[in-house]
């Protein structure tokens, strides 16, 4: 078996902000800055960087909604009581798409992934949030505001889907926790096409680091 253990001195690492302007709730970016030097003990090579995801955002919408037809769209009539408005209003939107809109879809989709594989060429990482926003109670269907920034749909507070769409390898880890409620904060790690196991060694590697420095303290239980 492969061993996780490996070193990532001189490593490249993205790191983004807000995903090209994601909205952020400010307390989940102090989380997530805070783990930045994290990469840094590690060695990388950490850079500034935000993706641009205007082609991404649209091929996601639509072959998200036709994927729900060809899943969901025969339950509709059926189920029609007893299903979730959001799942259903995916599958109605799918019902109204034409062969120009997923064939343009197909168009973005392809640009993006070509764009992911040829960022995957320079042999960079990129670190991103997990989640816009803090964890929300389970009672709420989704977020409809983040930072100020209504959400117009079920979709939009969770764009960073993005990124696992591009058929990139990723993964996501702790990164630490909102100390006034002891909320969890996810990271979202990126790595090169098809490299997966090289995703699963740099969370690894950030995870013993970050808990060798006293950041993986458990809330205690009340």
């Amino acid at each position: 078996m492969r061993p996780l253990t490996r070193k990532f001195r001189r490593t490249r690492v993205a790191w983004s902000r807000d995903l090209g302007g994601l909205p952020m709730d400010s307390r989940v970016s102090d989380v997530l800055e805070a783990q930045r030097s994290v990469f840094n003990r590690l060695g990388c090579i950490v850079e500034e960087a935000e993706p641009d995801l205007a082609p991404a955002t649209e091929a996601f919408h639509t072959l998200r909604a036709l994927a729900f037809v060809q899943r969901y769209g025969p339950l509709l009539k059926e189920s029609a009581r007893s299903s979730r408005a959001p799942s259903s209003w995916n599958a109605e939107q799918g019902l109204k798409l034409g062969a120009q809109e997923i064939a343009r879809a197909q168009a973005l989709a392809y640009r993006a992934f070509s764009t992911a594989c040829a960022r995957s060429s320079s042999a960079m990482n990129s670190c991103s949030v997990r989640q816009p926003g803090a964890a929300f109670p389970v009672e709420i269907e989704y977020p409809t505001e983040i930072a100020g920034t209504k959400m117009d749909n079920y979709i939009d507070w969770m764009k960073k889907l993005l990124l696992d769409h591009d058929d990139g390898a990723s993964g996501g880890l702790g990164a630490g926790r909102l100390h006034a409620r002891a909320l969890p904060v996810g990271l979202q790690i990126v790595g090169r096409h098809r490299d997966d196991f090289g995703v699963l060694q740099l969370a690894h590697a950030s995870s013993r680091k970050r808990s060798a420095g006293g950041g993986a303290r458990r809330p205690a239980v009340e």
